[in-house]
């Protein structure tokens, strides 16, 4: 399983949504109903999967499954 795909089958977990919904492209407020306590329990989920801290700002320019994907891997570098 490739990093993409981690992240998607986590958020897919934390979410309580089927792993074919979450796709790159999903908004995650719009498509997929993230809020606020969604969002803190996924970061949490993904920083303790990836042993990786997301800085404040990062829900600032986060939208879609892609942004996730691309700020984690990021951070993993």
């Amino acid at each position: 399983m490739n990093l993409e795909e981690q992240i998607i089958k986590i958020l897919a977990k934390e979410l309580r949504l089927k792993l074919e919904v979450v796709i790159p492209t999903a908004n995650l407020k719009d498509d997929l109903g993230v809020d606020s306590l969604d969002a803190l329990e996924t970061v949490v989920a993904l920083e303790d999967a990836f042993n990786i801290v997301y800085p404040e700002n990062t829900h600032e320019h986060i939208v879609t499954v892609q942004d996730v994907i691309n700020e984690t891997k990021k951070l993993m570098k």
